[in-house]
């Protein structure tokens, strides 16, 4: 298990050498090691830009919270100049 702060956000990597983590490890791990206020993902980008260096290794990352003030602003411009 690795946890680090990259670029101001949190980061869980963990792994096993021969099987992949469980859910109940992952979420353990989750809310043992990053604070309980921040929102985590795993995230699955474009096909293209996939990387699979550890067979059995999951990666969770900090993500903005869709429910915040900023991100909500956002989303209502959108939904607002869609409607246009």
């Amino acid at each position: 298990m690795i946890v680090t702060k990259e670029f101001g956000r949190w980061h869980l990597s963990i792994a096993h050498t021969d099987r992949d983590p469980t859910w109940r490890e992952i979420s353990e791990a989750r809310y043992r090691l990053i604070p309980n206020n921040v929102l985590t993902a795993m995230l699955l980008p474009p096909l293209e830009e996939y990387v699979n260096v550890h067979k059995h290794c999951f990666q969770m990352h900090e993500i903005d919270d869709p429910d915040s003030s900023e991100v909500s602003t956002h989303r209502q411009v959108q939904t607002t100049e869609q409607l246009a």
